[in-house]
């Protein structure tokens, strides 16, 4: 058995070397003599072959998965140790986590093999014919069907999905995955809290080179029903408006800012959700975390401070203008921290006194 072992490993690393080396030397081929017919051939060819590749990736994630190698995780979770081996973030770890859960390969409790949980799919992807988006398409899918369906019909929903992704464009499988949910549940039953508890969420995407951030998710009716009075009443025409001199966060603005007020709706709402955070940071109602009130930490030099320009950056690891954080120092209580050339902290104190 262990001859078999280190007949496989060897196998696996000359097949490594011989790929390493083909592709080495498809890259040094010139394609000046391909027609554009073959050109495309060329491009479809390796876009299969793209496309077959995560089937690998699902058996060595299943069994990490499955063995869980302490010395591979070193006490942290599989998500984070392939972030950081890999170089990809942690959604995309996660990600590839879960994809291979649902078309890699299974074992059950006594050791016999078992199909994928989506055999379709992962029959499709095997053979080159599915790439990523009809992957996480036909997924998603999947995970939208109620929990009432029967499971032939879930089966049969399933081959219908990997056949369709076979077949079209992401674009226009989106489409029919989506009528073939509506027709698969016509009667529309109401999700338990349960199944809407489990498909909540709230995503902050990363910080643009611009500053700016896309925030995705979603939630549920309670926090609908909490956000909306909110949004309407400082999202409504001359709230919380930044233009004014006098920005109005309560009662009921003048006719003049509602005229003056030029914001879209979105921008409202945005402005809306800023200043009832900025009332819960401002109440002092959360405690503390890590042994400091929960507030906006930003740290900066006195030189960018002086010449009001250049990046401010918060404890959480974002930024922010130098003129956003003049903007927010005007409304807030000071602490001063001096470090030394080392970080060092060497003082801290604050513009409130404390007793």
């Amino acid at each position: 058995m262990g001859r078999d072992v280190f007949a496989d490993r060897d196998t696996i690393m000359e097949c490594l070397d011989e790929q390493e080396a083909i592709n080495a030397r498809l890259a040094r081929c010139s394609f000046d003599a391909l027609s554009p017919e073959e050109l495309v051939e060329v491009l479809a060819r390796r876009e299969a072959l793209a496309w077959q590749a995560p089937v690998i990736e699902h058996q060595i994630l299943a069994r990490l998965v499955a063995e869980g190698h302490a010395e591979v995780l070193a006490a942290c979770s599989l998500a984070k140790a392939l972030s950081e081996r890999l170089r990809i973030s942690a959604k995309e770890a996660r990600r590839r986590i879960d994809e291979a859960a649902e078309l890699g390969p299974r074992t059950a409790l006594c050791g016999e093999p078992l199909a994928p949980v989506l055999p379709g799919l992962a029959a499709a992807q095997a053979d080159g014919r599915v790439g990523p988006e009809q992957v996480a398409i036909a997924r998603a899918a999947m995970a939208k069907i109620p929990a009432g369906v029967s499971a032939a019909d879930r089966e049969r929903a399933e081959r219908d999905l990997a056949e369709l992704a076979t077949l079209f464009a992401p674009e226009t499988f989106q489409r029919l995955a989506v009528h073939l949910i509506a027709v698969l549940d016509q009667d529309g039953d109401e999700p338990d809290d349960g199944e809407r508890q489990a498909r909540r969420g709230l995503r902050l995407g990363p910080q643009r080179p611009d500053g700016m951030s896309s925030v995705s998710g979603t939630i549920t009716p309670e926090l609908r029903a909490t956000l909306e009075p909110v949004l309407a009443k400082l999202g409504a025409p001359g709230m919380c408006n930044a233009a004014d001199e006098t920005p109005c966060i309560s009662g009921t603005p003048s006719q003049e800012q509602i005229e003056q007020d030029h914001r879209t709706r979105d921008q409202r709402q945005h402005d809306a959700l800023l200043a009832a955070l900025r009332a819960v940071l401002a109440g002092g109602d959360l405690g503390q975390l890590n042994g400091l009130p929960v507030t906006v930490i930003v740290s900066t030099t006195l030189a960018q401070l002086q010449a009001a320009a250049g990046k401010a950056h918060t404890a959480a690891g974002s930024w922010l203008p130098m003129t956003d954080l003049l903007r927010m120092a005007g409304h807030a209580y000071h602490y001063l921290s001096v470090f030394d050339g080392q970080g060092r902290a060497l003082w801290l104190g604050r513009a409130k006194r404390i007793a």
